[in-house]
Protein backbone atom coordinates (compact mmCIF):
# COMPACT_ATOMS: atom_id res chain seq x y z
CA UNK A 1 0.00 0.00 0.00
CA UNK A 2 0.82 3.60 -0.77
CA UNK A 3 1.00 5.64 2.37
CA UNK A 4 2.96 8.86 1.25
CA UNK A 5 0.81 9.97 -1.40
CA UNK A 6 -2.54 9.85 0.78
CA UNK A 7 -0.19 11.79 3.66
CA UNK A 8 0.79 14.52 1.48
CA UNK A 9 -2.48 15.60 1.54
CA UNK A 10 -2.21 16.73 5.60
CA UNK A 11 1.64 17.97 5.00
CA UNK A 12 -0.07 20.47 2.80
CA UNK A 13 -2.38 21.52 5.35
CA UNK A 14 -0.05 23.90 7.85
CA UNK A 15 1.46 25.38 4.67
CA UNK A 16 -2.10 26.41 3.32
CA UNK A 17 -4.27 26.53 6.00
CA UNK A 18 -4.87 29.69 7.04
CA UNK A 19 -7.63 31.99 6.41
CA UNK A 20 -8.65 32.65 2.94
CA UNK A 21 -5.20 30.53 1.63
CA UNK A 22 -5.50 29.72 -2.06
CA UNK A 23 -5.55 25.74 -1.92
CA UNK A 24 -6.11 25.60 1.90
CA UNK A 25 -9.53 23.76 1.75
CA UNK A 26 -8.47 21.79 -1.27
CA UNK A 27 -5.87 20.08 0.69
CA UNK A 28 -8.15 19.60 3.77
CA UNK A 29 -10.71 17.82 1.41
CA UNK A 30 -7.84 15.76 -0.04
CA UNK A 31 -6.79 14.54 3.72
CA UNK A 32 -10.39 13.86 4.25
CA UNK A 33 -10.77 11.31 1.43
CA UNK A 34 -7.29 9.91 2.66
CA UNK A 35 -9.12 8.97 5.44
CA UNK A 36 -11.91 7.99 4.42
CA UNK A 37 -10.40 5.33 2.26
CA UNK A 38 -8.02 4.25 5.07
CA UNK A 39 -11.34 3.14 6.65
CA UNK A 40 -12.20 1.54 4.22
CA UNK A 41 -9.60 -0.77 3.60
CA UNK A 42 -10.11 -4.24 3.43
CA UNK A 43 -7.06 -5.38 4.84
CA UNK A 44 -6.17 -4.71 8.47
CA UNK A 45 -2.80 -4.82 8.92
CA UNK A 46 -2.95 -1.58 5.91
CA UNK A 47 -5.58 0.42 7.52
CA UNK A 48 -3.60 0.13 10.52
CA UNK A 49 -0.63 1.07 8.91
CA UNK A 50 -2.19 4.27 7.70
CA UNK A 51 -3.70 5.16 10.90
CA UNK A 52 -0.32 4.91 12.11
CA UNK A 53 1.37 7.66 9.61
CA UNK A 54 -1.62 9.84 10.15
CA UNK A 55 -1.17 9.66 13.72
CA UNK A 56 2.68 10.41 13.32
CA UNK A 57 1.91 13.27 10.87
CA UNK A 58 -0.35 15.16 13.03
CA UNK A 59 1.82 14.93 16.12
CA UNK A 60 4.32 16.56 13.94
CA UNK A 61 1.91 19.15 12.70
CA UNK A 62 0.15 19.91 15.41
CA UNK A 63 2.69 22.78 16.31
CA UNK A 64 2.47 24.29 13.14
CA UNK A 65 -1.26 24.58 13.19
CA UNK A 66 -0.98 26.19 16.63
CA UNK A 67 1.70 28.69 15.12
CA UNK A 68 -0.86 30.01 12.32
CA UNK A 69 0.04 33.84 12.95
CA UNK A 70 1.41 36.19 9.60
CA UNK A 71 4.69 36.92 12.06
CA UNK A 72 8.20 36.03 10.04
CA UNK A 73 11.34 36.51 12.19
CA UNK A 74 13.93 38.69 10.33
CA UNK A 75 10.96 40.63 8.99
CA UNK A 76 8.73 43.54 9.81
CA UNK A 77 5.09 42.83 10.87
CA UNK A 78 2.47 42.76 8.16
CA UNK A 79 1.64 46.74 8.15
CA UNK A 80 -1.22 47.75 9.50
CA UNK A 81 -3.11 51.23 10.86
CA UNK A 82 -5.53 51.58 13.57
CA UNK A 83 -8.10 54.69 13.49
CA UNK A 84 -10.69 53.85 15.05
CA UNK A 85 -9.78 54.86 18.94
CA UNK A 86 -5.61 54.10 17.94
CA UNK A 87 -3.03 55.29 20.91
CA UNK A 88 -4.02 56.27 24.19
CA UNK A 89 -2.50 59.63 25.32
CA UNK A 90 -2.69 60.86 28.72
CA UNK A 91 -2.48 64.87 29.16
CA UNK A 92 -3.86 66.90 31.61
CA UNK A 93 -5.57 64.90 33.45
CA UNK A 94 -7.74 63.52 30.09
CA UNK A 95 -7.20 60.80 27.70
CA UNK A 96 -7.42 60.81 23.91
CA UNK A 97 -6.45 58.89 21.11
CA UNK A 98 -4.74 59.30 18.21
CA UNK A 99 -4.60 57.35 14.89
CA UNK A 100 -1.40 54.73 15.10
CA UNK A 101 0.25 52.60 12.63
CA UNK A 102 2.89 49.74 12.83
CA UNK A 103 4.99 51.81 10.99
CA UNK A 104 6.03 53.68 14.43
CA UNK A 105 7.04 49.94 15.74
CA UNK A 106 10.75 51.46 15.85
CA UNK A 107 13.47 53.31 17.83
CA UNK A 108 13.09 50.59 20.80
CA UNK A 109 13.37 47.26 21.77
CA UNK A 110 10.03 45.81 21.84
CA UNK A 111 7.67 43.52 23.63
CA UNK A 112 4.47 43.75 21.52
CA UNK A 113 1.62 42.20 23.10
CA UNK A 114 -2.15 41.87 21.18
CA UNK A 115 -5.14 40.80 23.46
CA UNK A 116 -8.41 40.12 23.02
CA UNK A 117 -10.46 43.03 25.32
CA UNK A 118 -11.39 40.09 27.66
CA UNK A 119 -9.90 39.03 30.85
CA UNK A 120 -9.32 35.92 30.50
CA UNK A 121 -6.89 36.98 27.19
CA UNK A 122 -4.96 39.66 29.68
CA UNK A 123 -4.22 36.14 32.13
CA UNK A 124 -3.02 34.45 29.36
CA UNK A 125 0.68 35.80 29.45
CA UNK A 126 0.40 37.13 32.90
CA UNK A 127 3.59 36.14 34.20
CA UNK A 128 5.30 37.78 30.88
CA UNK A 129 4.14 40.81 31.92
CA UNK A 130 5.17 40.70 35.67
CA UNK A 131 7.89 39.66 34.74
CA UNK A 132 8.42 42.65 32.47
CA UNK A 133 7.36 44.61 35.44
CA UNK A 134 10.25 43.21 37.83
CA UNK A 135 13.16 43.42 35.62
CA UNK A 136 13.20 47.65 35.80
CA UNK A 137 14.21 48.00 32.30
CA UNK A 138 15.16 51.20 30.80
CA UNK A 139 12.65 53.19 29.17
CA UNK A 140 14.67 55.26 26.99
CA UNK A 141 15.68 52.55 24.60
CA UNK A 142 12.77 49.39 25.74
CA UNK A 143 9.29 50.02 25.38
CA UNK A 144 6.04 47.55 26.18
CA UNK A 145 3.25 48.10 23.57
CA UNK A 146 -0.27 46.59 24.00
CA UNK A 147 -2.74 46.26 21.83
CA UNK A 148 -6.22 45.42 22.80
CA UNK A 149 -8.88 44.44 20.48
CA UNK A 150 -12.14 45.56 21.85
CA UNK A 151 -14.07 44.02 18.57
CA UNK A 152 -13.13 40.99 20.28
CA UNK A 153 -14.32 41.55 23.76
CA UNK A 154 -18.05 40.19 25.97
CA UNK A 155 -20.91 41.46 24.47
CA UNK A 156 -21.22 45.46 26.38
CA UNK A 157 -18.04 45.63 28.52
CA UNK A 158 -16.05 47.42 25.44
CA UNK A 159 -16.44 50.49 27.66
CA UNK A 160 -15.22 49.25 30.85
CA UNK A 161 -11.96 47.95 28.98
CA UNK A 162 -11.36 51.19 27.67
CA UNK A 163 -11.39 52.76 30.58
CA UNK A 164 -9.12 49.98 32.15
CA UNK A 165 -6.41 50.85 29.78
CA UNK A 166 -7.14 54.63 30.14
CA UNK A 167 -6.20 53.82 33.79
CA UNK A 168 -3.26 51.72 33.13
CA UNK A 169 -1.89 54.66 30.78
CA UNK A 170 -2.35 57.02 33.65
CA UNK A 171 -0.25 54.49 35.90
CA UNK A 172 2.38 53.09 32.96
CA UNK A 173 2.82 56.39 30.99
CA UNK A 174 6.12 55.18 29.53
CA UNK A 175 4.15 52.08 28.42
CA UNK A 176 2.10 52.19 24.95
CA UNK A 177 -1.36 51.29 24.81
CA UNK A 178 -3.74 51.47 21.18
CA UNK A 179 -7.08 50.33 21.29
CA UNK A 180 -8.52 48.54 18.64
CA UNK A 181 -12.24 49.04 18.41
CA UNK A 182 -12.68 47.15 15.17
CA UNK A 183 -10.26 44.49 14.86
CA UNK A 184 -7.97 46.06 12.12
CA UNK A 185 -4.81 44.24 13.48
CA UNK A 186 -6.19 40.78 14.49
CA UNK A 187 -7.14 40.61 10.85
CA UNK A 188 -4.15 41.81 9.45
CA UNK A 189 -1.70 39.33 11.70
CA UNK A 190 -4.40 36.48 11.37
CA UNK A 191 -4.54 36.04 15.45
CA UNK A 192 -7.28 33.75 17.32
CA UNK A 193 -10.15 34.38 18.39
CA UNK A 194 -9.52 35.35 22.32
CA UNK A 195 -5.82 35.01 22.36
CA UNK A 196 -2.85 36.79 23.44
CA UNK A 197 -0.03 37.37 21.35
CA UNK A 198 3.90 38.24 22.01
CA UNK A 199 6.15 39.46 19.89
CA UNK A 200 9.81 40.54 20.16
CA UNK A 201 10.88 43.23 18.26
CA UNK A 202 14.22 45.03 17.94
CA UNK A 203 14.80 48.87 17.06
CA UNK A 204 14.61 48.37 13.23
CA UNK A 205 11.24 46.70 13.88
CA UNK A 206 12.55 43.57 12.97
CA UNK A 207 10.51 40.64 14.91
CA UNK A 208 12.91 38.05 16.69
CA UNK A 209 10.19 36.32 18.45
CA UNK A 210 6.61 35.44 17.91
CA UNK A 211 3.70 33.63 19.76
CA UNK A 212 -0.40 33.53 19.63
CA UNK A 213 -1.43 31.89 22.92
CA UNK A 214 0.17 31.81 26.24
CA UNK A 215 3.51 31.37 26.48
CA UNK A 216 5.54 28.43 28.50
CA UNK A 217 7.78 29.15 31.38
CA UNK A 218 10.91 28.56 29.32
CA UNK A 219 9.40 30.80 26.61
CA UNK A 220 8.62 33.53 29.38
CA UNK A 221 12.61 33.25 29.93
CA UNK A 222 13.39 32.82 26.64
CA UNK A 223 11.16 35.75 25.68
CA UNK A 224 12.83 38.20 28.74
CA UNK A 225 16.37 37.10 27.87
CA UNK A 226 16.18 38.04 24.28
CA UNK A 227 15.09 41.67 25.58
CA UNK A 228 17.91 41.82 27.49
CA UNK A 229 20.60 40.52 24.26
CA UNK A 230 18.85 43.10 22.44
CA UNK A 231 19.09 45.69 24.69
CA UNK A 232 23.31 44.95 25.31
CA UNK A 233 23.68 44.72 21.49
CA UNK A 234 21.68 47.68 20.13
Amino acid sequence: MRVAPRLSALIQLPMLYKRGAPGGKTALRRFTRSFVRAIRLPNVENRMRMYSGIACAVGLLLPLFAAAHDFVEGQRVPPVGIADRGEVIHQQEESRYLPWNSARLTGKVRVMLHIAGRLSAKEKNAALTEAISRANLPPDRYQTTTIINTDDAITGSALFVRHSIEASKKEFPWSQFIIDSRGAAKRAWQLEDGGSAVVVLDPAGTVRFARDGALTPAEVQQVMALVVHLLETS
